[in-house]
């Protein structure tokens, strides 16, 4: 089989390596697919195979994206609370809101907490990859790479900090666009688990909130240091 490529102009180039691609589902692994880059070794005859693999990284992917020069974003103005955007990321900030909060369970402190308008202190979100993070703020201002962030005071969260999904819905879309739809489908979504208490309130979660339902003003001293900056959450 034989093929050609029009580069627009005279180029010479010679075959450095060759890309393999696995992908697949199921397992108890998080790992769906994986790339594999292979040496040419060339033969007599002018023959040629592939040598032993490396396994790719994603930074390695990224720089080779770039070599290609692919573009996956277009230039486009960035709203004032958009902290971070990359090809697979964004990171943004919102200030001290009234929303309600929804509680699905057997527990009897999870129904009296349900459907009650809450205040909601400063919040720093991350969507990467389809997944959700989420941290707070104690000052109603936007964050700069040294300022330290808190724990989110909600349930579903796991111990590595990052939301469970759930039933959430979540955006088909990237970026600046996909915001508001992961703010509404996270309020929107009924809260059930309560894996850790995620607040600094002396007598825990509930304690907390129950007489937080129609205030103005959350309690920002009762939020659990998260242990990061803002940078460290960017970069993690």
């Amino acid at each position: 089989m034989t093929g050609s490529v029009d580069l627009g102009r005279e180029t010479s180039l010679s075959l450095a390596g060759g890309l393999l691609l696995y992908t697949g589902e199921g397992g108890s692994s998080s790992v769906r697919a994986m790339a594999t880059l292979h040496p040419v070794q060339h033969h007599a005859a002018g023959k040629a195979s592939l040598g032993p693999h490396q396994l790719l990284s994603h930074a390695f992917l990224l720089d080779l994206s770039k070599t290609l020069g692919t573009r996956q974003l277009t230039r486009r103005y960035l709203p004032p609370n958009v902290l971070c955007l990359t090809d697979d990321t964004i990171v943004w900030w919102t200030a001290p809101s009234q929303r309600a909060l929804f509680f699905r369970g057997s527990s009897k402190a999870f129904s009296e907490l349900s459907g009650k308008m809450y205040p909601h202190p400063a919040l720093v979100w991350k969507a990467v990859d389809g997944k959700l993070m989420l941290r707070a703020l104690r000052d109603a201002t936007a964050p700069t790479p040294e300022t330290p962030l808190f724990l989110a005071p909600y349930p579903n969260d796991y111990s590595d900090k990052t939301v469970c999904m759930g039933s959430m819905p979540r955006p088909s879309e990237h970026g600046v666009d996909a915001m508001p739809a992961w703010e509404a489908g996270y309020f929107r979504s009924d809260f059930n688990t309560l894996r850790f208490d995620p607040t600094a309130h002396p007598k825990g979660f509930h304690a907390l909130w129950k007489p937080l339902a129609g205030r103005k003003r959350f309690p920002v001293q009762h939020l659990k240091p998260a242990d990061e900056t803002l940078a460290a959450f960017i970069e993690s």
